[in-house]
């Protein structure tokens, strides 16, 4: 009889248990070639030049491996609980903060933190964040994506200032930065 209770209680208790949660990831390919890219060894995408895959997946740890032409070109692993970019290709991105506003005012530079970063030898200045060939998982945190433009110009609304962010391929990024 005690069996019995302790079994009900252990499946109740199962019940309880949240289910894992939900990611949304981009598994991009910035190549030339298309990439097959098997996640988990379960789940296989094929990726076309210059393009992505946006899929969801549960959260936590992952394995990938990614062929071109049949041939394992990459292979890797990352854990991640929130949404992102896998780098399944080790390319390289940058992730650039800045600010639009309605009048200039020095206070609302506060909320950008410049900063010095060195790309290839090169120094840039800004709220910059750069992911080397060996930065798996990206975290999403920026507005506009590898493929969007970054707006001269965005609705501000009723706020005097608003911050935005795109990600950027590195050489995107340099040319960008250079205009």
């Amino acid at each position: 009889m005690r069996y019995i209770f302790v079994v009900i209680f252990a499946i109740l208790g199962l019940g309880m248990i949240p289910p894992p949660k939900t990611i949304v990831v981009d598994i991009d390919n910035p190549l030339r070639d298309t990439i097959e890219v098997n996640m988990d060894g379960l789940k296989a995408y094929k990726i076309l030049p210059f393009s992505k895959e946006v899929t969801k997946i549960k959260a936590g740890k992952h394995t990938f491996d990614t062929r071109i032409r049949g041939k394992i070109v990459h292979s890797g692993y990352f854990d991640s609980s929130m949404d992102g970019l896998v780098n399944v290709t080790k390319s390289e991105y940058v992730v650039w903060k800045d600010i639009y506003m309605k009048e200039e005012k020095e206070e609302y530079y506060d909320n950008i933190k410049e900063e010095v970063v060195v790309i290839d030898g090169r120094e840039f200045i800004g709220d910059i964040k750069y992911y080397n060939a060996s930065s798996i998982f990206i975290p999403k945190e920026w507005d506009y994506g590898v493929r969007d433009k970054f707006p001269e110009f965005v609705d501000l609304g009723k706020s005097p200032y608003v911050i935005k962010k795109k990600i950027y391929y590195k050489e995107d990024f340099i040319r960008e930065y250079n205009q």
